[in-house]
């Protein structure tokens, strides 16, 4: 599965809010080059017929008329917020820690998974606390810089940026309660994040379960072209930190 192609539907959203700010700049130079005409021939009721040029008179009005119906579809599209990514509110862990405004309920997007795996939870913490390594067993991540760490570790204070879904994010940690919980904030175009995990001991092993929360245009404009998108890359994520946290554990 390859996510680096990702950038131009994470994007399309702000597109639109871009556009708003287009039309509204062809608008301000129509209106530049109104004052412009005004000034030069004084009130236009006393400029005489003969001496205003009519292809550029023709030019103005289709210019303004252009602009008018651009104005017109780019509010539309912008106002076009009733669509939205549907979340499946049954599955969230009523253990996970939320920061405010983060919680599944209060968000554009959220997408809960989680795995079984045979290893300490020691050994599953110190796979995720070491951020810098993710890329050499997490395809989905790239160029992770952290700041303030210990040696490529992720720490109560850390900041970090990463490429994720072939895009940057500049994430900050929230939560660190060491072998138990893991929680960063996320920022991107048009998209505020919240990503968690909980390991859980079991007698046997332990159940890592992890959330994430988007808010934001993008993330909306995200999850409804690519509904399963976040699901399977955090599925996929799992399933290699099983595999790793399990070799380290003599387990295969």
């Amino acid at each position: 599965m390859q996510f680096g192609n990702y950038q131009s539907n994470l994007d399309s959203a702000v597109v639109k809010t871009k556009h708003l700010y287009a039309v509204k700049g062809m608008i301000d130079k129509i209106r530049d080059i109104l004052s412009a005409l005004l000034a030069a021939n004084q009130p236009v009721r006393a400029v005489p017929r003969e001496t205003m040029n009519p292809t550029c008179i023709r030019c103005l009005v289709v210019a303004v008329c252009l602009g008018l119906f651009d104005l017109m579809v780019a509010t539309a599209q912008a106002g076009d917020t009733t669509q939205k990514p549907i979340k499946q509110l049954n599955e969230a862990s009523d253990l996970i820690h939320w920061p405010e405004g983060f919680s599944p309920k209060q968000t554009d997007a959220f997408v809960h998974n989680q795995i079984f795996i045979d290893a300490p939870a020691k050994v599953i913490w110190s796979n995720l606390v070491n951020a810098k390594d993710w890329p050499s067993w997490y395809s989905n991540s790239a160029d992770v810089q952290i700041t303030n760490s210990d040696e490529g570790r992720l720490g109560p204070t850390s900041q970090f940026t990463w490429t994720t879904f072939g895009f940057p994010v500049n994430s900050r940690v929230n939560e660190f309660v060491p072998n138990t919980r893991l929680g960063w904030f996320g920022d991107g175009t048009g998209i505020h994040a919240y990503h968690t995990w909980l390991i859980i001991e079991k007698s046997n092993g332990c159940e890592v379960v992890t959330e994430e929360t988007q808010n934001g245009p993008s993330a909306v404009a995200f999850n409804l072209d690519q509904p399963r998108a976040m699901y399977d890359a955090h599925d996929w994520w799992l399933s290699a930190l099983k595999v790793r946290s399990e070799r380290a554990a003599g387990k295969h």
